[in-house]
């Protein structure tokens, strides 16, 4: 054999997508898409062994995997209606799914608090106009079962370094401004509280860059 695939092979090839380790170390969840079917995978970082969670949701492997802070269940985005939805649920170690963000148009999480409390996401109505339903943030507090709208109607959060202070009581966001030029072309990184309060613009970057945050 000369080692080269046929194109059928190649799309026979397996992907690994938005691997996650848990809070402990022990282990590495992965999205494995083959043959357009998703499964979720749980590795053991000690032993190597690999085994699927079992589950009846369409998950999404373009969207991120977050762990709780416990490391006995996951955040995971779902959508049984095509790309016009996207739903945030808690999926347990043994496959037990619960819905825990469920709102018309598309959920993306980006980060949770420390005390595992606030969950930091976006959300927009992908067929409404760009700044008629901006990609917003939010925080969901689990104990009240609240939505808190983050930043402004005027911005336009970025898919990528929205995230939370060690401590939690600050979080980091990328955002393009209406009437700012091209979204494609900009954007600003921000810092807030935790509750969206005293939010001002990092001096990284450039007038004319896209600057994003990568980590605290």
């Amino acid at each position: 054999m000369d080692g080269s695939l046929s194109i059928d092979e190649l799309g026979s090839v397996p992907s690994f997508t938005w691997p996650a380790v848990s809070p402990s170390g022990a282990s590495l969840a992965v999205y494995r898409e083959q043959d357009e079917q998703c499964t979720l995978l749980v590795i053991d970082l000690e032993t190597g062994t690999t085994s699927s969670i079992p589950s009846d949701l369409s998950l999404k492997p373009n969207h991120r995997i977050v762990w709780d802070r416990t490391g006995e269940q996951l955040y995971v985005h779902h959508s049984d209606t095509g790309a016009e939805r996207t739903d945030i649920y808690t999926l347990g170690l043994d496959g037990t799914a619960r819905p825990l963000i469920t709102r018309e148009g598309r959920c993306w999480l980006w980060d949770v608090s420390p005390d595992d409390r606030s969950l930091l996401y976006s959300h927009r109505r992908p067929d409404a106009d760009l700044w008629e339903s901006p990609r917003t943030l939010y925080c969901y507090d689990r104990d009240t079962d609240t939505h808190h709208q983050l930043t402004p109607d005027d911005q336009f959060v970025m898919a990528r370094g929205n995230r939370y202070s060690s401590d939690g009581e600050w979080f980091t966001y990328a955002a393009a401004t209406k009437g700012d030029g091209s979204l494609l072309e900009r954007s600003r990184v921000y810092i807030a509280r935790a509750d969206g309060t005293d939010a001002r613009t990092l001096a990284i970057g450039s007038e004319e860059s896209r600057t994003f945050v990568k980590d605290w």
